[in-house]
């Protein structure tokens, strides 16, 4: 596939559309847990939903490193080909 056949401009708006929430979701982690903290609201004592929060977090993080890890190595072959 050619360059010329991609809809460039609508890729990368879903893809900063999905970086920015991703991002977001990571800044409200901290936020949500000064909050908790501040109004002494522990979590739900269920183990099985505290596993599962942690995983979903853990995917997210690797998710957001992976993004900008290929968005670093995008820009470097770029550069180092243009």
């Amino acid at each position: 596939m050619t360059s010329h056949n991609l809809n460039w401009p609508r890729l990368k708006g879903g893809f900063v559309r999905d970086v920015v929430v991703a991002f977001l979701t990571l800044i409200a982690w901290p936020i949500a847990a000064l909050w908790r903290r501040w109004r002494k609201r522990r979590w739900s004592p269920d183990a099985r939903e505290w596993r599962t929060y942690l995983a979903v977090r853990a995917v997210l993080l690797i998710d957001a490193v992976v993004i900008v890890a290929a968005v670093a190595l995008f820009c470097f072959f770029v550069k180092s080909c243009g």
